[in-house]
């Protein structure tokens, strides 16, 4: 009975699915305009683009070639940053104490 609903209700099904993906597309392009360098910062501003990225990885079958090599991409972006940011947040906190020791430093010239 349910692989009779199913068969009945394919181009259904194919149509939500279809919507869905193109959906989730929009959205990404949309947050692939957002500046990455702040998810260097803050890993957590990255949270809707990582979403997105689950989400369409359940749909990875329904993807067109195109939308796949992109998912592929994403998939490496998003680990790059999930293994590289930590190091790279330690770079950048290290730069600003260098700064802040740096600027607090006074110059005494013994003339």
């Amino acid at each position: 009975m349910l692989e009779q609903w199913a068969m009945a209700n394919r181009g259904v099904l194919a149509i939500t699915v279809a919507r869905r993906v193109s959906s989730l597309i929009i959205t990404w392009k949309g947050l692939l305009k957002e500046d990455f360098s702040k998810a260097l910062e803050d890993i957590g501003t990255a949270t809707p683009f990582f979403e997105v990225v689950e989400e369409l990885k359940t749909l990875h079958g329904h993807l067109f070639p195109d939308q796949r090599d992109l998912f592929r991409q994403a998939q490496a972006m998003r680990q790059s940053l999930i293994e590289n940011a930590p190091f790279i947040n330690f770079v950048l906190e290290a730069n600003k104490k260098i700064h802040r020791t740096a600027s607090s430093i006074k110059l005494d010239f013994v003339g």
